[in-house]
């Protein structure tokens, strides 16, 4: 999720990000082991996008008062 959050699409390069961030990863989230390309094909490919977004969006918006977009403050309103 952190890389597809921060723009990486890629299956590759989001491994790639996750290794290189596993230090992190490991602390923040517990996670103990970056999976596979083809494991993180087959586990994404099982995942409603949709849902996803809405959830992530309902997290924001009871977390974050706002968020800065090209220098620019956009306040969540619920």
């Amino acid at each position: 999720m952190c890389a597809i959050l921060s723009g990486i699409d890629q299956f590759g390069d989001i491994v790639s990000h996750d290794k290189n961030k596993a230090k992190f990863l490991k602390e923040a989230f517990g996670i103990k082991e970056i999976p596979s390309k083809p494991t993180l094909s087959r586990i994404l490919s099982m995942i409603d996008a949709e849902k996803v977004g809405e959830i992530i969006l309902e997290i924001m918006e009871e977390n974050v008062e706002g968020l800065a977009v090209d220098g620019k403050f956009i306040r969540f309103t619920g």
